[in-house]
């Protein structure tokens, strides 16, 4: 919807500029990348901080467009030597007659993250906005005084913006781009024929496939794979290509990198904008760029789920699960398991795999049972089932059944080694499978097993108050994220 996003001005541009340079400048700011090991450059510190500022300012024009323009929404330039949790990112409201007063319910502004699945803040953020709101009550407010808005940086085709994001993409070329890829794959087809005596469709696949096998943990079957060489045609053909050769086909694969995502850099952008040099030209224009907001979250939604939010307290030191417990990786796709030998005859099923035990039918998983039946190593321990997730109900009986494998995980002490124990379904007819925190789940005929995985590498290091990203998309529609964003508009 139109009024949920708002163009990018060149005066968002330039303020956000300004605030990466004060940042940088400031000497209470931590410069250093995420391994705290290697300081950051101007350069890095701008990518950083521009696009979240100008999410920000972003936000701010949303809301001001859905009050018709008659509220001046200012949020919060100054860089402070101590980050304050318990300060709203706007601040200042000036009315359209000129009278500027302090804003009346806290806007909290997160630049969505990349492949996120959980809608969070800090337990000490969560705090500081409370305490906010007890300090600023006023009889006038009749409506909630704690709002966190999540939005997104998108480019000229749609696509989200990071400052560290540079993934290959299919869209978005002009025509002379076009052409120098094409004329360049065309000559190092001919190559190739002429180097290895191969026909000409393989290759087109290997200079298509940029001489890459299929990463270890795909899967065989695919389509994705078919890109790829297997290895007998990487060593037969790929490998017997001169060195010339195989650079300039892994370069043409670099291409589409190089065009596409790059082009959407804010800080190139903006210096396309100030005509610094013509080599600018490459980056997209300013007005190339939109803000778009993506949820927003109620402060009594981030309360504890006994007093009717929807949010549950994750500890730190603690496995940060995925909620798509039915899902096997990031790559999605539902994670099929074998639970039975192949029979001989067709008629019947074959034998239980010697690690898989029928438990019986159910129609309902306790978290208890789920907790003492299902775990995942996460060095240097094994974590369970989330006690958060609660219960998992059925839409009907299904057959449940447990495999459990001899761990091969490291373990700093052997006493700690566990079995790998998985809760596996047998769904015979389509069914829905819901759980009052993670939401609704729909399961075709198939065989699952309930798994647990994570993006984090290590464990997490604060405190967090999290809602399933995914709970939300079954219940906030559009019409309800836009009457939010009214209701903000009205208030502030």
């Amino acid at each position: 919807m139109k009024s949920l996003e708002c163009s990018v001005t060149s005066e968002m541009f330039k303020n956000a500029f300004n605030f990466g340079i004060d940042y940088f400048v400031n000497p209470d700011k931590v410069v250093k990348d995420r391994t705290g090991t290697k300081q950051r450059g101007l350069g890095q510190i701008l990518d950083d901080q521009m696009i979240g500022k100008i999410v920000e300012y972003g936000v701010c024009a949303i809301i001001k467009q859905n009050n018709n323009n008659l509220k001046e929404v200012i949020p919060d330039n100054i860089v402070k030597s101590e980050f304050e949790y318990g300060q709203p990112d706007i601040i200042r409201i000036k009315e359209k007659k000129g009278k500027e007063r302090d804003a009346e319910i806290f806007i909290e502004v997160k630049n969505s993250p990349k492949n996120y699945e959980w809608l969070s803040v800090y337990d000490s953020q969560f705090d500081g906005m409370k305490k906010w709101e007890k300090k600023h009550i006023t009889s006038k407010t009749k409506t909630d005084k704690i709002f966190v808005i999540f939005a997104s940086l998108l480019d000229k085709q749609g696509e989200r913006v990071f400052a560290d994001d540079v993934d290959s993409g299919e869209h978005g070329f002009n025509k002379d781009e076009l052409e120098r890829i094409e004329t360049s794959k065309i000559e190092l087809v001919k190559e190739v024929e002429t180097e290895i005596k191969c026909n000409s469709k393989t290759a087109e696949k290997i200079v298509n496939s940029g001489g890459q096998t299929p990463p270890k943990n795909s899967k065989k079957k695919t389509d994705n794979v078919k890109a790829y060489l297997t290895d007998y045609e990487k060593e037969k053909y790929f490998d017997c290509l001169s060195i010339d050769t195989q650079r300039g086909i892994k370069n043409l694969n670099n291409l589409k990198t190089t065009f596409v995502r790059r082009k959407s850099d804010v800080l190139g952008a903006f210096l396309k904008y100030k005509k610094l040099s013509e080599k600018f030209d490459f980056f997209y224009n300013l007005d190339d760029f939109k803000v778009k907001i993506d949820y927003v979250v109620l402060g009594k939604e981030l309360d504890d789920m006994k007093k009717g939010g929807k949010s549950k307290q994750f500890p730190k030191d603690d496995f940060w699960a995925s909620p798509e417990i039915f899902f096997k990786d990031k790559h999605g796709g539902p994670s099929l398991v074998k639970i039975r030998s192949t029979s001989k005859s067709k008629s019947q099923n074959g034998k239980l795999l010697k690690n898989v035990n029928e438990i019986g039918m159910k129609k309902k998983l306790t978290n208890k049972f789920l907790r003492e039946n299902i775990n995942k190593y996460q060095n240097p321990n094994f974590y369970s089932f989330p006690k958060q997730f609660g219960d998992i109900h059925f839409s009907e009986e299904i057959n449940i059944f447990k495999s459990e494998k001899k761990s091969t995980g490291k373990v700093e002490v052997e006493e700690n080694r566990q079995p790998n124990m998985k809760i596996i379904l047998e769904v015979k007819n389509e069914i829905s499978v819901s759980s009052d925190f993670l939401g609704e789940f729909n399961l075709t005929p198939e065989t699952y097993y309930i798994h647990l995985w994570t993006r984090l590498e290590k464990l997490k290091n604060r405190v967090d108050i999290a809602i399933p990203k995914r709970i939300l998309d079954q219940q906030i529609n559009d019409e309800e994220l836009q009457e939010r964003i009214k209701i903000i508009a009205q208030n502030i």
